[in-house]
This record gives structure tokens, C-alpha cells and sequence, in this order.
């Protein structure tokens, strides 16, 4: 497992990337202008 920083995090391309580096086993860290966009976008998933 690596780590992995992923910039634009709640932008559609980089929230699919996100999706297969997690199902990959990656622990990923994400950087985004709005934040809050990623926070809705985890409680979708759980």
C-alpha cells in the first residue's frame, strides 16, 4: 500500500481515480478548492 495525493479532489475525473486507488489498497489524500464537495462526496459512499 502507498500513499497517494491526489489534487482537484472533488472533480469528476480525479473522484473515479480516488474510487480505484482506494479499491486498489492506496490510502489517498486529496486537495480540493471547495472541500466541502469531497465531504458530500464521502457520505455518499459510506
Amino acid at each position: 500500500m502507498s500513499q497517494v495525493f491526489v489534487a482537484g479532489g472533488s472533480g469528476r475525473v480525479a473522484t473515479e481515480l480516488i474510487k480505484d486507488l482506494t479499491s486498489a489498497g492506496h490510502q489517498v489524500v486529496a486537495g480540493a478548492r471547495h472541500p466541502e464537495k469531497l465531504l458530500n462526496w464521502l457520505a455518499l459512499r459510506q
